[in-house]
C-alpha cells in the first residue's frame, strides 16, 4: 500500500505542477505512475487469501497485474532518461491521462477476463514460470539502460536532479532481481523485492519535488532579491496602480517628488493627490497603456514644497492572470529642468515670432482691430488665462479703448486704476491667482496698460520681462498705426473732395501748364485727368476768351485773387460756359469754377415750365413728401376758388367733401408709397361750398438719389362729364318706361350668382298673354300703362336679393337665388295672383294673364343664356297649353338642343369643306356722303342646314372652341382680300373686323395682324378691328396693354354695340379707341322714341368732347340717316346704304361710288 501512496503522491506532484513548470515529461510521468497506483492497486487486491476482486483471487493474477505496473513504472524511467526536461508552452494533460486511464482499463479486461491471452508466470507448485523471470531480466535491462543514461547526463549541465532519476533507476533494477528469485509470494525475496520498489519510488518522488516545487521557490526568493535591489537602485519613481488610478503600491526610496507620504499613497486614487489637469494626464497615460500595452512621453506638473515639478510618466501593462484586472507599472522621471529649458527657449520663440508678426498685422488693420487682434497672441505668449488691455490719451486717467478677453477678473478695474495711478508694475495678493499689469509709458505717462493672469504658476522674471518687451512693442506700432491712418485719412479726405466734387478744380503753374485737375473738369474737357497735366490751360479755351483770360492771369501778383469767366471747350467742339475763383500760392495757381451752362439752361427751362404751369387750363398742385402744399397754379384757384397764398402750407384735405370713400385714399396712399403714380376720382368741395367730381393724376417726384421729396397732381373737373355718363348709364342698364333694369345690367347682375358651387337659383321668364293685341287694338300709349303697372305689379312681389328685369317688349325676367322648386312654384302662383286684379282705365278696366317659364340653376343651365333659353321654351309650353300659368322647364322641351349639336359637329368642319364666307356690308360717310368703308360678315352656307344664322352659330364656335381658328380665318381671308382688290385697282379700303373674347386676349395679336398685314404688303391703317364693350372690360388692365399695343402698331379700334355695357368715360380715355359704332338697339326706334334719341345724342357728344369718331349701325330708313346727320355722327352703316355683298359684288359696288372717304 505504501507504494501505492507513493505512486499517488508522483502522479498529484506531476499534475498539479504542470501549468507552472510546463514540461511534458513531468505531466507523462505524473499519468504514468497513476496507472502504476491503479495496477499495483489491482496486484494488491488480487493476492492469494484477498476477497475476489471481480475474478477469482490467485498467485498468477496479482502477478500479471505486477508486471503491468512494473512495465509502466520502467517505462516512466526510460522516458526520463531520455526526455530534455525543456520549458514550453504548457502540456495538454488531459489526453495523457485518458491515455493512460484507457491502457488501464485494457490491462484490467485482460487480465480479469481473457487471463487466457496471457503467458503463464506462476504455476502452483512450481512457482515461477521461465516467462515471469525472463520479463522480470528484461525490466532489469531497461533500469540499467536508464541508470546508464541518467549516469551520463550527470556530466552535463542539466536542471532536473539526475542523481535522484540515478538512484531509482537502480535500486528499481535491485528490486526487479530479488523478483526473480523467489519461489514464494511470502518469502523473504519477495519481501526484498518490494522493499526495494518503495525505496526506488521514493527517490523518483523526490526527483519530482525537487525539480517542479523546490527549485522554482528557491528561484522566486533570488527574483525577488534581485528585484528589490534593482527597485532600491532605480532614480525614477515607480508604482503601481490599476486602471482607476488608484496606487496598489508604491516602489521608491525617495519621497521628494512624491505628492504625499509613500504609506499615504497605496489605496488613494491619482484623482486625491494630484491637480484636476494632472490628474487626467496621468489617468489617459493609464488607459491607452491598458488598451495598448503602453504609453510613455505624458508629462504632468505638481505643485511639491520645493515648487512646481515636472514629471514624465512611462506606463506599461503588466500582464496578471486571465479574467482579473490588469495591473500598470508606472514610471515617473522628474524632468523638471528640461522642462524649464524647453520652456524658456519656448517663450523666446514666441516672443520673436509675435514681435516679428506684429508690424505685419499693424499694417493691415487700425488701431483698435490691431489691439483685438493681438490680445490672443499675447495670451499665447505665457499661457495666461486672460489679457486685459487699456489704451489712455495723453493726459487723461480715463481709457479710450478698454479690451479684454474672456474669463478677465471682476477687480481688473482696480488693479488697472492702481497701476495708472501708480505707474509701475503691480503684482497680486497671494490670495489671488497671479496677476500681472504692466504699463507702457510715453513722456512719463501710461499710454497702454497690459494685463495678464492664470489661475496657477505665478509669473517669472522671464514671463515679466518678455510681457515689458511685448507691451512696450503693442504700444508703439499702435500709435505709428494711428499716425499712419489719420494721415491717410486726411489725404483721402482731401483727394475724395477734389475728384468727386461736382465742382472744377485745376492748378497751374505761371505758364499756364495745368499740374493737377479734377475729375469733373477732365470729364467736361473729354480727357483723363492724367492725360490733362501738362497740358496748356488756353489750349482749352474758346479762342475769343484766351486774351481776356490771359489778362487776368497776368494782373495776379504773388498772392492775388480774381474771379473771372470764359468759355471752356469739350471734345465735340461745344463751348462751356465758366466761372473761376483764382489764388497763386507759390507760383501755382489754384482755381476753383463752376460750369454754369447748365444752370444757366436748367433755369430758362424753369422760367418755361413755369410759364406753361401758370397757363396750363388743367390744375397743378405740387406739395412736400408730408402732403403740405408748395405750389398751385391759376387753374387751381378757378377750379377750387382758393388762391395759392390761401392754400400754401396746407394739406390738400381742406377740399374734401366726407363723400369720397376712404377706401380711395388708402389706394391713392398704397400706390404712391410703393413709389407708383396713381389716377383717381375725388368729390371734394369748394371754397364756396359747392361740390365737384375731380379727375386726378398724382404720381412721386424723386432726388436722383430716389427718394421722394414732392408730390405732383394734375387735377381736372370732370362733373359735366361725370353727368353726361351717369346718364348714359341710366340710359344703356335701365328701362325707360318702367324703370327696372335692363337686359345687359339683369346679365352682369346674374353672372355673381351663377358661379360654382353657389346656392340654387331659378329664373322666371314672364310674357304677357295677347299683349300684342291690346297694343295693336288700344294703341301704344295703353301698352305703355299696362307694361309699367305690371312691372310695379311685380316688383312689389319681390324679395331681399331678388331681382326683375324688363327683358324685351312685354317679356320680364326674374332671378330667385336660393329657391327650391316648391318654392319656385309657390312664387310663380303669387305672380300670376298678382297680375290677376284688373287694371283700371279711363273708361273700361283690362284684365289681363301671363305665361311663366321656370329654369333652375344649375340642373337646367350653367349659364344665364342656358337659362333664358330654357326659361323661354318654358313659358312658350305654356303658351302652347293656354296661357295663364307656368311650368318648369323640361329636357323635353329642348328639340332645338339637338339641332345646337349638330350645327356644332358641321362647324368643326365648315372650314375644310369650304362652307364658310366673308361678305361686305358697305359703310357711308355722312359728312361727305361717299364710302367710308366696309365691314366684313361671317356666312355659313351648310350643305346640311343650308343657311345658318350667325346669331346661331357664332355662340357655338365660341363655345365650342372653334372661335379662334374661324376668327383668324376671317383676317387672314380680309387681309388677302384687300391686297387682291389692291391688284385690281380698287381705291385704298378699310375694312372693319370683328374680334371675339378669346381672340382678343390672345397675347401675341398685335403681332398675328402685323405679320398677316406684312406678308400681303398692306398699310395698317387699312384694318379696323371691334370688340365689344364687354370683351374691353372683362380685364380693363389687360385690354389696355393690347389696344395699346395695336395702336402703336398703327390699326385703328373700334368699340361695338357701345351703349349696350358700361359705357365709362373712364375706360375710354385709357383705351387707345377710333371710333364707337352706336348699338342698333338706339337706332332702331330713333324717329320715334325719345329716350333713344337721348342715347344716341349723349354718345356722339362724348365721343365727340374725348376726340373720336361714331358710327350707328342698323340704319334703314332716312330719317334715321337725317338726326343721326344732324347730330355729328361720322358715318352710317346699314340696309338703307347697302345689305351685306359679296367680295366681287363689292368690288363693283365701289366701282359705282363717286368717291372713297
Amino acid at each position: 500500500m505504501f507504494s501505492i501512496t507513493v505512486s499517488g503522491l508522483v502522479f498529484a506532484i506531476g499534475w498539479a505542477t504542470t501549468r507552472h513548470v510546463r514540461s511534458l515529461t513531468v505531466a507523462t510521468l505524473g499519468c504514468l505512475f497513476l496507472g502504476v497506483a491503479l495496477l499495483d492497486l489491482g496486484h494488491t487486491l488480487s493476492y492469494q487469501g484477498m476477497p475476489d476482486f471481480i475474478t477469482a483471487s490467485g498467485s498468477e493474477k496479482a502477478i500479471n497485474f505486477w508486471l503491468a505496473a512494473r512495465s509502466l513504472a520502467v517505462g516512466g524511467l526510460l522516458l526520463a532518461a531520455f526526455s530534455r526536461w525543456h520549458l514550453g508552452d504548457t502540456p495538454r494533460r488531459y489526453p495523457l491521462l485518458i491515455g493512460v486511464l484507457l491502457l488501464v482499463l485494457l490491462v484490467h479486461l485482460v487480465v480479469l477476463f481473457h487471463p487466457q491471452l496471457l503467458p503463464r508466470t506462476f504455476v502452483e507448485g512450481q512457482g515461477l514460470t521461465g516467462f515471469k523471470r525472463a520479463y522480470e531480466y528484461a525490466l532489469i535491462v531497461l533500469c540499467l539502460l536508464a541508470a546508464g543514461v541518467l549516469l551520463r547526463r550527470l556530466r552535463a549541465p542539466r536542471r532536473f536532479n539526475a542523481s535522484a532519476l540515478l538512484a531509482a533507476a537502480l535500486i528499481m533494477a535491485m528490486s526487479e532481481f530479488f523478483f526473480t528469485l523467489y519461489g514464494n509470494v511470502t518469502d523473504v525475496y519477495n519481501l526484498l523485492g518490494h522493499v526495494y520498489k518503495v525505496v526506488a519510488y521514493g527517490f523518483l518522488y523526490w526527483a519530482l519535488f525537487i525539480d517542479t516545487v523546490h527549485q522554482p521557490y528557491q528561484a522566486l526568493a533570488s527574483s525577488e532579491h534581485q528585484l528589490s535591489a534593482t527597485l532600491a537602485a532605480l532614480p525614477d519613481l515607480l508604482f503601481e496602480m490599476d486602471t482607476n488610478g488608484r496606487y496598489l503600491a508604491v516602489h521608491t526610496p525617495q519621497h521628494a517628488g512624491l505628492a504625499a507620504p509613500a504609506e499615504t499613497l497605496v489605496g488613494r486614487s491619482v484623482q486625491e493627490v494630484m491637480p484636476p489637469e494632472s490628474a487626467q494626464i496621468c489617468l489617459e497615460a493609464l488607459r491607452v497603456a491598458a488598451l495598448m500595452g503602453h504609453a510613455q512621453g505624458q508629462r504632468i506638473s505638481l505643485p511639491l514644497p520645493d515648487g512646481l515639478r515636472h514629471f514624465e510618466l512611462s506606463v506599461a501593462r503588466k500582464e496578471g492572470e486571465p479574467g482579473r484586472e490588469p495591473v500598470l507599472l508606472v514610471l515617473s522621471r522628474d524632468v523638471t529642468t528640461l522642462a524649464e529649458q524647453q520652456l524658456a527657449l519656448e517663450q523666446e520663440s514666441r516672443l520673436n515670432q509675435i514681435l516679428l508678426g506684429l508690424p505685419a498685422l499693424a499694417d493691415g488693420l487700425g488701431e483698435e482691430d490691431f489691439l483685438r487682434h493681438a490680445l490672443p497672441l499675447v495670451q499665447h505668449l505665457n499661457d495666461s488665462a486672460w489679457v486685459c488691455l487699456r489704451v489712455y490719451e495723453a493726459g487723461q486717467n480715463v481709457a479710450r479703448l478698454d479690451l479684454r478677453s474672456d474669463a478677465a477678473p471682476p477687480d481688473w478695474e482696480a488693479l488697472a486704476w492702481t497701476a495708472q495711478q501708480t505707474r509701475q508694475l503691480q503684482h497680486s495678493v497671494p490670495s489671488r491667482p497671479p496677476l500681472l499689469a504692466l504699463p507702457a509709458l510715453e513722456q512719463g505717462q501710461v499710454r497702454l496698460l497690459l494685463g495678464v493672469g492664470r489661475t496657477q504658476a505665478a509669473y517669472g522674471p522671464r514671463d515679466l520681462e518678455g510681457l515689458r518687451i511685448l507691451a512696450e512693442s503693442l504700444w508703439r506700432l499702435a500709435a505709428r498705426r494711428r499716425q499712419e491712418l489719420r494721415m491717410r485719412q486726411q489725404q483721402q479726405e482731401l483727394d475724395y473732395f477734389f475728384n468727386a466734387n461736382r465742382d472744377l478744380f485745376a492748378i497751374w503753374d505761371r505758364q499756364g501748364q495745368l499740374q493737377r485737375v479734377n475729375g469733373a473738369l477732365a470729364q467736361l474737357l473729354g480727357l483723363r485727368a492724367g492725360e490733362l497735366q501738362g497740358h496748356s490751360l488756353q489750349a482749352h479755351v474758346h479762342p475769343e476768351d484766351r486774351a481776356a483770360t490771359e489778362a487776368v492771369l497776368h494782373t495776379l501778383g504773388q498772392d492775388g485773387e480774381a474771379d473771372f469767366e470764359h468759355r471752356c471747350l469739350a471734345p465735340d467742339g461745344s463751348a462751356h460756359p465758366v466761372e473761376w475763383r483764382v489764388r497763386v500760392l507759390d507760383d501755382l495757381v489754384y482755381a476753383s469754377g463752376r460750369d454754369v451752362g447748365e444752370r444757366r439752361a436748367q433755369d430758362a427751362a424753369i422760367r418755361t415750365l413755369s410759364t406753361a404751369l401758370t397757363q396750363s387750363p388743367y390744375a397743378v398742385v405740387v406739395t412736400d413728401a408730408q402732403g403740405a402744399i408748395e405750389y398751385a397754379n391759376p387753374a387751381f384757384e378757378a377750379m377750387t376758388g382758393y388762391s395759392e397764398a390761401e392754400v400754401m402750407g396746407s394739406n390738400p384735405r381742406l377740399l374734401q367733401s366726407g363723400r369720397t370713400p376712404a377706401s380711395t385714399y388708402r389706394e391713392m396712399w398704397d400706390r404712391l408709397h410703393a413709389g407708383e403714380p396713381w389716377r383717381g376720382e375725388f368729390i371734394n368741395r369748394r371754397k364756396d361750398g359747392s361740390e365737384y367730381t375731380e379727375e386726378a393724376l398724382i404720381y412721386p417726384v424723386r432726388e436722383p438719389s430716389g427718394r421722394v421729396v414732392n408730390y405732383l397732381a394734375h387735377k381736372e373737373d370732370v362733373s359735366a362729364k361725370r353727368a353726361a355718363v351717369e346718364r348714359i348709364q341710366q340710359l344703356s342698364h335701365f328701362d325707360q318706361l318702367t324703370g327696372l333694369p335692363n337686359p345687359a345690367l339683369f346679365a352682369q347682375r346674374a353672372q355673381a350668382l351663377l358661379t360654382p358651387g353657389h346656392e340654387p337659383v331659378t329664373l322666371i321668364w314672364l310674357d304677357l298673354d295677347n299683349f300684342k293685341a291690346i297694343n295693336d287694338s288700344l294703341g301704344h300709349t295703353v301698352g305703355d300703362l299696362l307694361l309699367r303697372e305690371t312691372a310695379h305689379r311685380l316688383n312689389g312681389q319681390l324679395r331681399e336679393h331678388e331681382l326683375l328685369a324688363r327683358q324685351s317688349g312685354d317679356a320680364f325676367t326674374l332671378l330667385l337665388p336660393g329657391c327650391s322648386a316648391d318654392a319656385a312654384a309657390a312664387h310663380a302662383r303669387q305672380l300670376l295672383a298678382a297680375l290677376e286684379p284688373p287694371v283700371p282705365l279711363q273708361d273700361q278696366e283690362l284684365v289681363i294673364g301671363a305665361s311663366l317659364g321656370l329654369a333652375q340653376y344649375p340642373q337646367d343651365g350653367q349659364t344665364l343664356e342656358a337659362l333664358l333659353m330654357c326659361a323661354e321654351t318654358a313659358m312658350y309650353r305654356v303658351k302652347q297649353e293656354g296661357r295663364n300659368g307656368f311650368r318648369f322647364f323640361d329636357p323635353g322641351m329642348q328639340e332645338h338642343s339637338a339641332r345646337a349639336l349638330a350645327l356644332s359637329a358641321s362647324l368643326r368642319h365648315a372650314l375644310a369643306r369650304q362652307e364658310l364666307t366673308v361678305v361686305y356690308q358697305p359703310q357711308q360717310d355722312l359728312h361727305g356722303g361717299g364710302l367710308y368703308g366696309a365691314e366684313a360678315l361671317l356666312r355659313w352656307h351648310s350643305a346640311q342646314w343650308g343657311p345658318v344664322s350667325p346669331a346661331e352659330f357664332i355662340p357655338l364656335a365660341e363655345s365650342s372652341g372653334l372661335i379662334v381658328p374661324i376668327g383668324d380665318w376671317v383676317l387672314r381671308t380680309v387681309v388677302q382680300q384687300l391686297a387682291q382688290w389692291d391688284a385690281e385697282g380698287l381705291p385704298p379700303l378699310r375694312v372693319a373686323v370683328n374680334l371675339s373674347a378669346v381672340q382678343f386676349a390672345q397675347p401675341h395679336l398685335a403681332q398675328t395682324v402685323q405679320r398677316l398685314l406684312h406678308e400681303s404688303g398692306l398699310g395698317p391703317r387699312r384694318i379696323e378691328l371691334e370688340l365689344t364693350e364687354a370683351v374691353a372690360l372683362r380685364d380693363p388692365e389687360a385690354a389696355r396693354r393690347t389696344m395699346e399695343a395695336l395702336s402703336q402698331a398703327g390699326m385703328r379700334l373700334a368699340i361695338d354695340d357701345f351703349g349696350t355695357g358700361y359705357s365709362s368715360m373712364s375706360y375710354l380715355k385709357r383705351f387707345a379707341v377710333d371710333l364707337l359704332k352706336i348699338d342698333r338697339s338706339f337706332v332702331r326706334e330713333l324717329h320715334s322714341n325719345p329716350d333713344d334719341q337721348a342715347i344716341a345724342t349723349a354718345i356722339i357728344q362724348m365721343a365727340r368732347s374725348l376726340g373720336l369718331h361714331t358710327l350707328a349701325e342698323g340704319v334703314e330708313t332716312e330719317a334715321q340717316r337725317e338726326f343721326l346727320r344732324a347730330r355729328g355722327c361720322d358715318a352710317i352703316q346699314g340696309y338703307l346704304y347697302a345689305r351685306p355683298l359679296s367680295a366681287s359684288a363689292f368690288a363693283d359696288f365701289v366701282r359705282t361710288q363717286p368717291k372713297l372717304s
